[in-house]
């Protein structure tokens, strides 16, 4: 309150004190009479001398002045407690009564409207904003607090409660005023809303159409186009849910009165001229890339004729330099002549891998090349053959330089007998590979190994004597020494 109630406590206390002050200025009756009357015969009798009329004047007695007075109405009052204390304290009763009565007229007013004061009004609007209220409610909750603001409005501001009169008008405007921060900020949230989904409606028209006409360089564009247009085709079947529901906020912002700017007001008018616009781009649109599909789509046929034909190539370019041989061919050229095969392989499986999506495209289904599958698994063959070769040759190269005495022929015979077992299994694979040299001569190579083994053995043996040797050497004519340690296979 203003004042506040203990200023407004000690404004009553004073009031009450001068009060009785005033008694001194109130003089008793008979004193003021006696003193008036006394003053008006000093006037005659002075004007009746002035004239000559001695008799007259003499015959006027003035009263002599007496020093004893009765007390003043406020030397009697102010000694009296129980006159004085008495009225001031009902005073102060009645003042206790009435504030007590003001303290349940504010709580009236505080406790009524306290949600709309104590609430943060920009942080309960972006909880508000998360919910994802519906268009109804939000309008309810608009209309709740016009509500509000009009029972405020028909609260009576004045009221005389005992002696004191209060006024709320300056509460209740403070109130009203919250109402309208609550509305605007309500009604701003759901122009804001409007907005966003207008502005996304009309730029999606917008990008859209400029993608859909834009030029068509290769196949991936073309893709991106297609699908682009199947997704525009389905979003048009739900426009209207789209729209409808930007038209509605703006509908019930104009039931609470409020208008957006003309520049926004203008581009609601744009949205349904837009969608309209837009179905007769995607018209044209589709009839474009129809056009662009079938030059494409040509294009991809001579792109599988000519991918077909290079197979055709690499198989007959296979067959010729493959290292079916083993004649002109080291391991590392047989294996350098695989890779250069695999490279081309791994290109043309790039290339096929690159088709599918172009076929898909143009619903064309994906054919099987069976030349790349007979030079992968003739590239697969020739390899293991070859890592067979390599790893037999690498062994053969140690033990050649192996001390002939040291030799062990059992661990010789049993590492010999582990190459053919790789040789057999490429035969259990495909017998068609013991039709290759390259296959022929290392099956060949091991088998003299194997058969080499008894003669090492017997070299080997005690009962081998000089002549023996002797007769050796002169059998190949080359001189040897069987017991040296640089002897060798």
């Amino acid at each position: 309150f203003k004042p506040p109630m203990h200023q407004l406590k000690d404004t009553l206390q004073v009031v009450c004190r001068d009060m009785t002050k005033t008694l001194l200025v109130v003089p008793r009756l008979w004193e003021h009479f006696t003193r008036e009357k006394s003053e008006r015969d000093r006037i005659l009798k002075q004007q009746l001398e002035e004239a000559g009329d001695l008799a007259a004047a003499n015959a006027i007695v003035l009263p002599a002045e007496t020093t004893k007075k009765k007390k003043s109405f406020f030397e009697e009052i102010s000694k009296d407690d129980d006159c004085c204390i008495r009225y001031v304290k009902d005073v102060l009763r009645g003042f206790n009564n009435c504030a007590a009565k003001l303290g349940e007229k504010l709580k009236f007013w505080t406790g009524s409207y306290q949600k709309i004061v104590s609430q943060d009004k920009d942080k309960f609007i972006c909880r508000y904003q998360k919910t994802q209220r519906s268009l109804t409610i939000v309008g309810q909750d608009i209309k709740g607090y016009m509500e509000v603001q009009r029972e405020i409005q028909e609260e009576d501001p004045k009221i005389v409660i005992d002696f004191i009169e209060t006024d709320f008008t300056p509460l209740k405007i403070a109130l009203m005023d919250h109402c309208v921060q609550w509305q605007k900020k309500l009604t701003d949230l759901l122009n804001e809303n409007a907005r966003t989904e207008m502005d996304k409606l009309l730029a999606e028209f917008q990008k859209n159409t400029e993608i859909l006409f834009s030029p068509i360089d290769d196949m991936d564009s073309l893709k991106d186009r297609v699908k682009l247009l199947e997704q525009c085709r389905k979003d048009d079947e739900d426009m209207e849910n789209r729209i409808t529901p930007i038209e509605a906020k703006y509908a019930k912002l104009a039931e609470f009165e409020v208008i957006p700017p003309d520049e926004e007001l203008a581009r609601k008018a744009q949205m349904r001229p837009a969608m309209e616009k837009f179905k007769d781009t995607l018209v044209e649109a589709e009839i474009r890339i129809n056009k662009e599909k079938k030059n494409m789509k040509a294009g991809l046929e001579q792109d599988l004729q000519s991918f077909a034909q290079g197979l055709k190539d690499v198989k007959a370019e296979f067959g010729k330099q493959a290292p079916y041989k083993s004649e002109g061919h080291t391991c590392d050229s047989a294996f350098g002549v695989l890779h250069n095969f695999k490279a081309q392989l791994d290109a043309k499986r790039k290339a096929e891998e690159d088709f599918l999506p172009k076929l898909e495209l143009f619903g064309i289904e994906a054919a099987h090349y069976k030349e790349l599958e007979w030079v992968d698994q003739e590239m697969e063959k020739l390899n293991t053959l070859w890592e067979i070769r390599d790893g037999w040759e690498q062994e053969k190269g140690k033990l050649v330089v192996a001390k002939f005495k040291e030799l062990n022929t059992d661990e010789l015979d049993e590492m010999a007998m582990a190459f053919q077992g790789r040789i057999r299994k490429m035969i259990g694979k495909d017998k068609t590979v013991q039709n290759w040299p390259a296959f022929i001569s290392q099956k060949q190579d091991l088998e003299t190994f194997r058969n080499m083994i008894p003669l090492i053995q017997n070299l080997r043996q005690e009962s081998m004597r000089e002549r023996h040797f002797n007769l050796i050497i002169k059998e190949i004519n080359h001189p040897f020494d069987p017991r040296s340690d640089a002897f060798n296979l």
